[in-house]
Parts: C-alpha cells; structure tokens; sequence
C-alpha cells in the first residue's frame, strides 16, 4: 500500500504497523451461557465507562461479551473500552425476572458510530454461518435508535428485521449465545470477517469505481467535504 499520501509524521508509525500480520487462522468460538442475563447499554452522557453485557446466572459478567481495543503501539496495552460490562461488580437483582424460554445469539453492543458499527457491530455477524439467523433471534444493545439506517444492513446480511431484537431492559434467556469477534481493532482479523459481512454488488452493464461518501450520515469524517468535492467532480 502507498504511503504517499500520508503525512510525514505518520510514516515511520505505518510502515511499523504494515509488517505485522493482523490475519487470525485459529477457529473463531462461541461461549454458551445458560439462564443468562443481558443488561442494556446505559445512557451516559459521556461516551466512555458505559455498562451493560451478558451476565450469568451467578451475576458476574460475561468477558467475551465485551469490545476489546488493543494499543496498536504498545504491546498487550488496551484502550479503556466505550462500555466496561459491569465494571467488575457482580448483579445481584434478580428478582421480579423470568425466564423467557429462547435461545439467543448475542452479537454485541453496536456503537452508533459509523465505522466503528461496520467493524466491530458487525464483527459476532460471522455465527449465521452456524445457526440459521431465520431460526434464532440475535439480540443486541446499543444507544442507536431502533429505526436507524445502521441497522438496515443485518437484512442486507441475511438476518430478518423481525429475529433483530434490542435489548432495553435487564432480560433473562434460557441460552445465550456469545461468539467471538472475528476482528479485534488493532489485534486481528478471521476471514470469517470478509465473508459474513462484505457484500458484493454486481451490475454487469457498468463497469465504473464507486465511492460512498457518508457526508450525509456522520460529519465526523476529516477531510470528507474535500473528497466528496473531489468524486463528484
């Protein structure tokens, strides 16, 4: 990959990074938890230090629930996460909570930023390919409104709107289903990535480069005013 357009500081830390091989062969896993509990996302002002997750039946949290982010520069150092489980300290009201008798596939807390979404949101999406998401409800929390236009792309993905359920208040499954991300910012990447979320659009009487700009979506992008300038043109 060219580096020619990167600013000069930059160089030394990618040409770094460039050589480390990110791609995961191992077999990616999934945890079973039974009698388990999902807690919601909560409502923080601050974007960092946000609860929730998977809770077993002794109230203690679920690790492999959780988003982890890796110092790309600093080895085995992780970044502070956007939601931390519940922060160490085990649940203990249960009461007034049934059981509802359904097995779910946790894929996660969906952050309601766009490229953190297509990454890691989507990162648990690869367990389709193991149980048939027409048959299992795949349960997620998020602060993302449920009509958001993030959450089109589960139907684009083969997951039915109906079996995509948010959770929003504390709910107890008979099973829960936890897979594994097949990436880890910084850390790796399973091929399962590439083939449980890259879509291919195919149109046989075109044959140009397309650019999807997210201008309209989420201002944060730098320098998205002058590429779509660029594109457009």
């Amino acid at each position: 990959m060219s580096i020619k357009y990167t600013y000069p500081n930059n160089n030394y830390s990618y040409s770094n990074l460039i050589k480390n091989n990110y791609r995961r062969k191992s077999e990616l896993n999934f945890k079973i938890v039974k009698n388990g509990l999902i807690l919601p996302l909560t409502s923080k002002e601050t974007f960092s230090g946000q609860t929730g997750g998977v809770i077993d039946s002794s109230g203690n949290c679920i690790e492999e629930s959780l988003t982890i982010r890796t110092n790309p520069f600093i080895k085995n150092k992780f970044y502070k996460t956007w939601f931390v489980g519940l922060n160490k300290k085990p649940f203990k009201d249960f009461s007034n909570l049934k059981i509802k008798k359904k097995k779910v596939i946790y894929i996660g807390a969906l952050p309601a930023h766009y490229g953190h979404f297509i990454f890691e949101g989507l990162s648990r999406v690869w367990i389709k390919k193991l149980f048939n998401p027409k048959e299992f409800l795949f349960v997620y929390i998020s602060r993302l409104n449920q009509e958001s236009h993030l959450l089109e792309i589960f139907t684009l993905l083969g997951i039915p709107k109906e079996n995509i359920i948010k959770i929003e208040t504390p709910t107890k499954f008979e099973q829960i289903i936890v897979p594994e991300p097949s990436l880890r910012l910084n850390d790796y990447y399973h091929e399962d990535f590439r083939k449980s979320v890259a879509v291919n659009y195919k149109q046989n009487k075109k044959n140009k480069k397309i650019f999807f700009t997210r201008s309209n979506k989420n201002g944060r992008s730098f320098g998205q005013f002058f590429i779509d300038k660029l594109m457009f043109n």
